[in-house]
């Protein structure tokens, strides 16, 4: 008698699987009988690698090969063995349901076939005998029973492809508990008391029970319906609560994911034919699912074709929003809101342009001093009298003399200058910026402005102050007075060398000069050095051409021939709403955003609270303990794109690094004031201690680790529409392209596209731009001080209202609680591991007891909330205390110096005085010497014990 062969022998026999033999297959007198396999199906299986086998191969280490994986005629073959998430779904998959087992049980004892799409996408009725094998209408209950279960084992078998190895692991067996509960939910009625669905659990698992012992076995195992219905008692309210309707948004969202392939199709002219092919050759859906999903919710395809979007914000506003909670979000957005998340919330398209504006001034600026860098290295490693001639001939024009006067090499390296010095005068040109072109040209950069202007005497002063008078009139200002530094330097080195403004406000040379040469006096007091002004000189160029790319055609100029930042950013927005994607109601605070962004975004900190607010970071996170701290910040690239992209990312080697993407400074928020003696000593200490490399460890292994959760997720097509679903928006036209890129990263390499991609995945995570900070931050230079320490706080509420807010809202409301409890693990886990660090370095007593309330302080405090201020004001009762000391920047460097001021005065008085709280404000090593020498360990332990 003929043996039908079942799923569970194939898997068990490798033979079986080369010959490609499916379920329902028989054997007779030890001879294969083909029933629904053919010759053409047999495989070659080729070797199964193990771990092992990798960590002794390079070559398999350098492809990423992973447990599971196979090599077939010399080629790796992946099969996604080694996958949770893959060994989730199979067991998902295997497990029928409630309505599956019900279904099978009725089709057995009433053979009626069923409706579903054909491959030219038409629906036809297929027959019992189509479905599950010729002579099904014919054999009895407990044969179709048989039939039934093979057909099902063959569709598993075609959907994950004949090298994948299911494992008997927690993640096939999570996999078969949901798949075999999630139907059930759906029968729960909605608002049932507990009695009630606890009567309605119970009727149910028992049912589930018997229909499953009807489909696998052809009978009912009584003890174990009873042990069913007992558990369902037991648990059916708490269940209900927790599962109901989840299989149906389960195959809603699956609909959802195929009309997304419609749409895009349909937006890009594709025919029937084009969309059948690529929903039914994909084995990502196949026919049996989608028929599934479509009779489940009882929806027909079509594409996202519905009510515009401005119709739909509105909706959305009335539903999410009242009126007092829009007048005070705007109110805290403009202080505390993320920049790039409230114009992304209006138009992404726009979002994605100023994206694109950040990434490329950075680009363009790490490449441009990348050209210029050795002759930057020349002159800083000149002696000091030579440096000085050099830099004299080079701020009086005579570059001749200067050349003269260096070495071979450094000349080459100078001709490089010359060279990008005027390819900046042509971009600049044509950026529409009208001015002369001074031969001999070197920017000098004035450092001592007031000095420089009361250096050249009565006579030059007044002529250089009408000049620039004149030049601020020309550009629509009232005075010399309300010129930035930028300007005023600008028209000060026109003027010393001989220029002067005509009539029609443009400056021309004259033959005699105005005055003589800059004397090495002037330049050493008054003006940077070479390398600095030339560095500067790049960087406030390669912003204005970019800018002007950014608006293109609609870069306005006002009468006087200065930049219309109004009009400019109107005419945007003007060809944002003729597209329909901009709700008319937002057009005055999308308006407002931009000009923020290019207007109080372009001036920089004044020299007072810009030193100040070095000094706040000298005695704050300038140090070692600080740098440690930096290592929670993987927490979030964890939460976000995986621990094993993560822990790849962070130890192996990096597809990309912060220099692709342009990023030189850790944040922006310590992007600006480079010139001040305060801020260079800051930066120095940011290397030393180990903070800069440590931050550049995060944002790389974030970066690295987003690339590759995003090479792996578009190897599937539901990887693709996942991807497309978040981005779409943003990219556009563009989003195919960025995905085909990632498909063939190892033909092409990291394209540029790839690289804003990577951009785009840091900046939605740290506060990389002025994009990334609030309005208030850029429209309030001198007031940025009281964002010290704040902006990466700032962002990482950014990131919660992003992923758990913002979805929560949508109706994604497991992907919102799903996001939640990954930030919130990870990032306690992360802070509190390296609290502890910490803790050990600075000499505290450890306790494992308190590790649970300390990662409890270590995730509040990543949002500004600290167990200290908590307990000294909250608790207190002292609410307005405790706003006071979160807004109030810390100076513990100011604070020090008046301690030890007050200390000092003490002791001459003859008093005891304790000068132990100094120690915290030494740049450096404060932390490590207050704890271990002035007492601040055994104070912190006296408040534990407390």
């Amino acid at each position: 008698m003929a043996e039908t062969i079942t799923l569970e022998r194939i898997q068990n026999s490798p033979r079986l699987r080369e010959l490609g033999v499916l379920p329902g297959d028989q054997i007779e007198n030890k001879k294969l009988i083909r029933k629904f396999s053919n010759k053409e199906d047999s495989v070659n299986l080729g070797e199964k690698l193990t771990e092992d086998r990798i960590e002794k191969s390079v070559n398999l280490q350098k492809l990423e090969a992973k447990p599971g994986d196979r090599i077939i005629d010399k080629k790796l073959i992946r099969t996604e063995t080694d996958d949770t998430f893959t060994q989730f779904m199979y067991g998902f998959d295997k497990q029928n349901n409630f309505v599956g087992y019900l279904t099978d049980v009725l089709e057995s004892n009433v053979p009626l076939g069923r409706y579903g799409l054909t491959d030219e996408g038409e629906f036809k009725h297929y027959s019992p005998d189509e479905l599950y094998g010729k002579g099904f209408t014919e054999a009895d209950v407990d044969e179709r029973r048989k039939m039934i279960l093979r057909k099902r084992e063959r569709d598993l078998m075609q959907e994950y492809g004949p090298y994948f190895d299911p494992e008997d692991g927690a993640a096939q067996a999570a996999g078969e508990v949901i798949g075999g509960l999630t139907d059930i939910t759906t029968l729960f009625p909605v608002g049932s008391t507990v009695k009630a669905a606890s009567a309605i659990s119970a009727g149910l698992a028992g049912s589930y029970s018997a229909v499953e012992d009807l489909a696998q076995k052809g009978e009912i195992d009584p003890a174990k319906a009873a042990l069913f219905t007992g558990a369902g008692a037991t648990l059916g309210a708490g269940f209900a609560a927790l599962t109901t309707g989840r299989v149906l948004k389960n195959a809603n969202s699956f609909v959802d994911d195929m009309e997304d392939i419609i749409t895009d199709h349909v937006e890009a002219g594709g025919t029937l034919t084009s969309i059948t092919d690529d929903l039914l050759s994909n084995p990502e859906f196949g026919k049996v699912r989608i028929d599934a999903a479509l009779e489940l919710t009882g929806r027909k395809l079509k594409p996202k074709l519905g009510p515009s979007s401005t119709e739909q914000v509105l909706d959305d506003t009335i539903r999410n929003d009242s009126a007092l909670g829009r007048r005070v979000s705007k109110g805290l957005d403009k202080f505390l809101g993320t920049l790039s998340t409230r114009i992304g919330n209006i138009s992404q398209p726009i979002l994605r342009r100023l994206r694109r504006f950040e990434f490329d001034v950075h680009t363009k600026t790490a490449r441009s001093l990348d050209e210029i860098n050795p002759f930057l290295q020349d002159m800083s490693g000149l002696g000091l009298g030579l440096k000085r001639e050099i830099t004299k001939n080079l701020y009086n024009g005579n570059f001749a003399q200067a050349k003269n006067l260096m070495p071979t090499q450094m000349q080459k390296n100078f001709d490089v200058v010359e060279k990008k010095l005027n390819s900046m005068y042509d971009d600049l040109s044509d950026a529409g910026f009208e001015f002369q072109k001074l031969e001999g040209y070197f920017p000098r950069r004035v450092k001592d402005y007031d000095g420089l202007l009361n250096s050249l005497g009565k006579e030059r002063k007044t002529g250089l102050i009408k000049m620039q008078d004149d030049y601020a009139k020309r550009i629509g200002k009232g005075s010399f007075r309300e010129l930035d530094i930028e300007d005023k330097t600008e028209v000060a080195n026109k003027y010393i060398r001989g220029y002067r403004l005509t009539a029609d406000g443009k400056p021309t040379y004259t033959k005699s000069r105005t005055m003589p040469n800059l004397t090495t006096e002037q330049i050493e007091k008054f003006y940077l050095s070479p390398e600095e002004s030339l560095s500067m000189y790049l960087r406030n160029a390669v912003n204005s051409v970019e800018r002007y790319k950014f608006f293109g055609r609609n870069f306005t100029k006002n009468d006087k021939g200065a930049f219309d930042a109004d009009v400019s950013i109107g005419k945007i927005i003007e060809e944002e709403r003729a597209t329909g994607n901009l709700d008319i109601s937002q057009e005055d605070e999308l308006l407002d955003l931009v000009k923020s962004r290019f207007m109080g975004g372009e001036q920089s900190v004044t020299s007072i609270p810009g030193t100040i607010r070095d000094l706040g970071y000298l005695g704050t996170i300038a140090n070692p303990i600080s740098a440690i701290t930096q290592f929670g910040d993987l927490g979030a690239s964890g939460a976000l794109h995986g621990f094993r992209n993560t822990v790849s990312a962070m130890f192996g080697k990096k597809d990309m690094s912060l220099v692709d993407i342009g990023i030189t400074n850790m944040q922006q928020e310590l992007a600006e004031g480079d010139i001040r003696p305060t801020a260079k000593l800051l930066n120095n200490l940011f290397t030393l201690s180990g903070f800069r490399a440590v931050d550049r460890l995060g944002k790389e292994s974030l970066m690295n680790a987003a690339f590759k959760k995003n090479i792996n997720l578009v190897k599937t097509k539901r990887g693709e529409i996942a991807f497309k679903k978040k981005w779409k928006k943003f990219y556009k036209g563009e989003t195919d392209s960025i995905i085909n890129d990632f498909k063939n990263i190892k033909e092409n390499g990291i394209t540029d596209n790839l690289k804003f991609h990577a951009f785009n995945e840091l900046s939605d995570v740290q506060p990389i731009t002025m994009l990334e900070m609030p309005q208030a931050y850029l429209d309030s230079p001198n007031g940025r001080i009281m964002y010290m320490l704040k902006s990466f706080m700032l962002k990482q509420y950014d990131v919660v209202r992003r992923n758990i807010v913002q979805e929560y809202k949508k109706g994604n409301k497991s992907t919102a609680i799903k996001n939640a409890l990954a930030l919130g693990g990870y990032l306690s886990a992360a802070n509190v591991g390296t609290q502890t660090v910490k803790d050990m370095l600075l000499g505290r007593d450890v306790s494992v007891e308190r590790i649970p309330t300390e990662a409890m302080w270590s995730l509040l405090g990543i949002y500004g909330i600290n167990k200290y201020a908590t307990e000294r004001y909250i608790q207190q009762g002292q609410v307005t205390d405790f706003v006071y000391q979160s807004i109030v920047p810390a100076t513990p460097i100011i604070d020090a110096a008046f301690k030890g001021g007050t200390e000092a005065l003490e002791a001459l008085s003859g008093e005891d005085v304790d000068f132990s709280p100094i120690l915290k404000g030494i740049p450096m090593v404060g932390p490590i010497a207050y704890n271990w020498f002035g007492g601040g360990a055994e104070k912190y332990n006296d408040r534990l014990e407390d």
